[in-house]
C-alpha cells in the first residue's frame, strides 16, 4: 500500500511540475511574423488599338509578365482565349468573357503583380488595353 501511495505522490508531483514548466517554444527560436508592406503601383498605361474583327483574335502583351490572346466571338463580347506567362510568372483570368476582360499576372519570387484589362469600345471599332504594374 505504501508503494502505491508513493507512486501516486511522485506522479502527482511530476504532473504539477509539467503544468508550471515553461513551454518549449516560449523563449528561444521564435520567428517574428512576416512584415506585410503595401504594394506600390505604377500609373497604368493605356493603349488604343483596332478591335479584332468578329471571329478573329489579337495578342496583347502584359508588360514583361506575359501575353494574352483575346478573341471576339460577337459584336459586343471579348473572350480570353489563352494566356502565356513569362518565366517566374503565373496568370489568373479574373474576367474571362465580357465587354472588358481582365487578367492578372503574379511573380511569387519578386512579389510583383501585373494587371491587364482589355475593353471593347461602345461602337466596337477599337479596344483599350490597360496595364498596371505593382511591386514592393
Amino acid at each position: 500500500m505504501i508503494r502505491r501511495h508513493r507512486l501516486v505522490v511522485i506522479g502527482s508531483a511530476a504532473l504539477a511540475l509539467s503544468l508550471f514548466a515553461a513551454p518549449s517554444f516560449a523563449a528561444t527560436g521564435t520567428t517574428p511574423p512576416p512584415v506585410h508592406t503595401r504594394l506600390a503601383c505604377d500609373p497604368s498605361t493605356k493603349t488604343k488599338a483596332n478591335a479584332p474583327a468578329i471571329g478573329a483574335q489579337i495578342t496583347v502583351q502584359a508588360g514583361s509578365a506575359g501575353s494574352v490572346v483575346i478573341k471576339r466571338p460577337d459584336a459586343v463580347t471579348l473572350t480570353v482565349g489563352s494566356t502565356a506567362a513569362a518565366s517566374g510568372w503565373t496568370a489568373t483570368v479574373t474576367v474571362p468573357s465580357a465587354r472588358r476582360v481582365k487578367v492578372s499576372f503574379a511573380n511569387a519570387g519578386t512579389r510583383e503583380l501585373q494587371h491587364l484589362g482589355v475593353g471593347l469600345s461602345a461602337r466596337g471599332t477599337f479596344v483599350m488595353e490597360s496595364t498596371s504594374h505593382c511591386h514592393h
